[in-house]
């Protein structure tokens, strides 16, 4: 799992509070949240980046960019992890469901080409395979 801007790891304490032990990768811009996340989670990996320009090695079966679209230019970043997205893979993007969210969930499902949101009352949640990052 390759969590993009993991602030101070909160999807990985999920993670492991749900039993999963799939390894996990968080990165942010904000060095501060890195090393709270690295104090309170000692033998995982979180590493500072600017999340707009991954510097990545590794290819991830999913990719989750949790309340992060809203602050970054939402088309290039998520053109930007086409090369790290495993084949087979999803992308999970959430965002408070509000009206200037909107546009933004236009422009993502523009630029992933499929239509798979599922609304909660507070949230959107889209969920998309691997194809959609194609070119």
């Amino acid at each position: 799992v390759l969590d993009v801007g993991c602030g101070e790891g909160a999807l990985l304490e999920c993670m492991r509070q749900s039993g999963s032990l799939v390894p996990y990768l968080g990165i942010d811009i904000s060095e501060t949240a890195i090393k709270k996340a690295q104090m309170l989670f000692p033998s995982e990996q979180f590493t500072p980046m600017d999340v707009e320009l991954p510097q990545l090695k590794d290819q991830f079966d999913v990719i989750v960019f949790n309340e992060i679209l809203y602050y970054v230019d939402a088309k290039k970043v998520l053109y930007a992890y086409r090369p790290f997205l495993a084949r087979g893979g999803v992308v999970i993007i959430s965002m408070y469901r509000s009206w200037r969210t909107r546009i933004l969930w236009f422009l993502v499902k523009k630029v992933l080409r499929i239509e798979c949101i599922h609304e909660l009352p507070k949230h959107r949640i889209g969920v998309f395979s691997s194809p959609a990052l194609q070119p």
